[in-house]
Formats: structure tokens, C-alpha cells, sequence
């Protein structure tokens, strides 16, 4: 009989990793259904959804040669989303962002489908299931040295700037949504000659847009959602001894810690910055609002570019 250890680290703990993965991926998805009814992507940088496609159809080839159902369940729904959100994306991007997420995808359909191919027909009986595994194990691996990668230019900035305002996650939304939401309820309370019309998500676990919404309590839930999900596969990889998946989540875990202290050693240098919208940790936010609003831009105390209507909002009125 399995003791309460291997129960812990081989079934409970990659099941919390399972659900939490996949609410991870879920979290563009409101700004995603949002753009798609605009017609606009808008601020929305949408260069790491593909990165989310590959990494998942990466770690769902894994899965098959270690026959780990706790794998597939983590990325096979991550893979479907991050389809969905690339694809909106393609059909809504201007062209220079439509031709970076073509190519993205090109080099994946060419990379993973290759190495599939050498590892399962050219090598065929000539390599147990064992090396294979260790073959595409070094794939997946490879594809989260480049994902992981990016972070680092973004702590050394904030390290400089001290603010953490630049730290968060991939594939969030970088707007300021609680200062659009609201000049959206007032422009529907006008249209509609009445106050307090509220739009319900589709997914309202994801995002609770009547919340006041603060960019460095975001970074510390964030960091803190991305600390346990981590903790849960290292748990796992150590368990079933997989250094695949040991490794690069002691990576991430190792990210998420450094994340959690700058953002608590510099939060009070985000104060003036609060309200700011939360921009993606591994590919650092374009405009904010510029290209949305039109107009010029502000200065902010802690060096963030704001668009006059933007900066309006957050001083709580439309009125210069």
C-alpha cells in the first residue's frame, strides 16, 4: 500500500498542478472573448500565445511517451486555448504583429511535427521508448529555456527602476481594465439613459472587474498562484524521479520567489502606479492606451506611459 507520502507527491500534488495550470491558461481568455466582440486587439500583446500553443503541444508529445495522464491533463485544454487565443489574435493583429505570430506558428508546425517524425520513423526499433522520452524531454525543456529566458531582461529593469510595476505574468491583459470598465459603464448608462448597467464574464472566476483593481496585489496573487503551481510539479518530478519536469519547475518556482521579493521590496514604490494595468512578465507591454484612445501621452511617477484619456480615468474623471 502506497504511503501517505506518494499520496501527497504523486497524485494530490500534480492534481492541484493540473487545475492550476489550466486556470493559468484561462486567464487571457476574457480579454481575448473582449477583443474578438471589439473587432480590436487594442493594447493586448498577443506574442506569447503561440509560445503557450508550442509549449503545451511540446509537453502533450511528452505525455504519450511516459504514458503521464497528469502531463497531458495539464496541457492538453493550455494547448486548445492557446490555439484559440492565436488564431483570434492572427485574424484581428495589424500586419507586422499578424506576420510574427504566422511565422511563430510556421516554425512550430515545422519543429515538433520534424522531431516526431526522426524520433517515431527514422529511428523507429532502433530506440526504446526510454530514449525517445529522453529526446523529447529535451525538446520541451529546450522550448521553456527560450520561454524562461525573457524574465530576465525584465528583472535587471527593475532592479534599475525600482518599481515592480513592470513584473507579471504571460498573456495578461494589458490594459487598464478597471479604469476602461468604468468609462464603458458610463458610456452604456448614457446610451441606455440609465446608471449602474453591469456586464457579467462568461468566466467570472477569471476576472471581478467591480473590484478595485490593484497591479501590486495582482503580482503578489499571480506570483503566489505560479509559487504553489510549481511546488506541486517539483513535488511530482521529484516523486516519479523526472527531471524533465523537475527542472524546469524548480526554475519557475526559483522566477516566482525573486518575483514575490521584488515586488514585496519595491511595493511601496508602485503605490502611485496601483491602478496600472497588469502587463505580461515574459514579454513586457507595448502602449498601454495610445493605440486605443489616440492623444498624447503622460508621464507617470514610476516612468509608465499613460495616454491623456488614460491618465483622466485613473484621476477618477473624463474632464481634463
Amino acid at each position: 500500500m502506497s504511503s501517505a507520502g506518494d499520496i501527497v507527491t504523486k497524485w494530490v500534488a500534480p492534481l492541484f498542478g493540473v487545475i492550476i495550470a489550466n486556470l493559468m491558461f484561462a486567464t487571457p481568455m476574457r480579454a481575448v472573448l473582449q477583443a474578438k466582440r471589439d473587432g480590436d486587439l487594442g493594447s493586448l500583446n498577443p506574442v506569447p500565445w503561440p509560445a503557450i500553443t508550442g509549449n503545451c503541444m511540446a509537453w502533450i508529445g511528452y505525455s504519450y511517451y511516459k504514458r503521464d495522464w497528469f502531463v497531458y491533463a495539464a496541457n492538453q485544454p493550455g494547448f486548445i486555448m492557446g490555439v484559440f487565443y492565436s488564431l483570434t489574435a492572427i485574424g484581428l493583429a495589424k500586419k507586422d504583429t499578424r506576420d510574427v505570430l504566422v511565422y511563430i506558428f510556421l516554425a512550430l508546425c515545422l519543429l515538433l511535427p520534424s522531431v516526431a517524425v526522426v524520433l517515431n520513423l527514422g529511428l523507429g526499433d532502433h530506440a526504446d521508448q526510454e530514449t525517445k522520452s529522453f529526446v523529447w524531454g529535451l525538446l520541451c525543456n529546450a522550448i521553456l529555456v527560450v520561454y524562461y529566458s525573457a524574465p530576465l531582461s525584465t528583472l535587471v529593469q527593475v532592479v534599475k527602476t525600482k518599481s515592480a510595476e513592470s513584473l507579471h505574468w504571460p498573456s495578461c491583459e494589458c490594459r487598464n481594465e478597471r479604469a476602461i470598465e468604468q468609462k464603458r459603464e458610463r458610456e452604456r448608462a448614457v446610451a441606455d439613459s440609465t446608471r449602474g448597467l453591469t456586464r457579467h464574464s462568461v468566466f467570472p472566476f477569471l476576472c471581478f472587474p467591480s473590484l478595485p483593481f490593484h497591479a501590486k496585489q495582482t503580482n503578489e496573487n499571480k506570483g503566489t498562484m505560479n509559487l504553489i503551481n510549481g511546488t506541486c510539479w517539483v513535488a511530482y518530478g521529484f516523486a516519479i524521479q523526472d527531471y524533465f519536469i523537475l527542472s524546469p519547475n524548480v526554475a519557475g518556482v526559483f522566477l516566482s520567489i525573486v518575483q514575490l521579493t521584488l515586488v514585496a521590496v519595491y511595493k511601496s514604490n508602485d503605490e502611485a502606479g496601483r491602478q496600472m494595468s497588469t502587463r505580461t512578465f515574459f514579454f513586457p507591454s507595448r502602449s498601454t492606451l495610445g493605440a486605443e484612445e489616440g492623444g498624447g501621452h503622460a508621464q507617470d511617477s514610476v516612468g509608465i506611459n499613460r495616454s491623456n484619456s488614460q491618465q483622466r480615468l485613473v484621476d477618477g474623471g473624463d474632464t481634463p
